[in-house]
């Protein structure tokens, strides 16, 4: 599976860096100060070749 996170209304995003254990695989959001939404991004294939993709502009917004 791979994640990706962008501040800009769905422009190319970047994977979201994962805590250390115990929240290994916790992805953790640095939004730059002005970011007021953000948009999520989502791609998983199995080992038939399956794959989806889901994006979700302006998913939640930030304080």
């Amino acid at each position: 599976m791979h994640l990706e996170v962008s501040y800009d209304d769905g422009a190319p995003g970047t994977a979201p860096r994962c805590g250390a254990p115990p929240t290994a695989g916790s992805p953790r959001l640095d939004a730059p100060r002005t970011t007021r939404f953000v948009t999520l991004r989502a791609a998983a294939r199995d080992r038939h070749g399956n794959s989806v993709r889901q994006s979700v502009v302006r998913a939640f917004g930030l304080k």
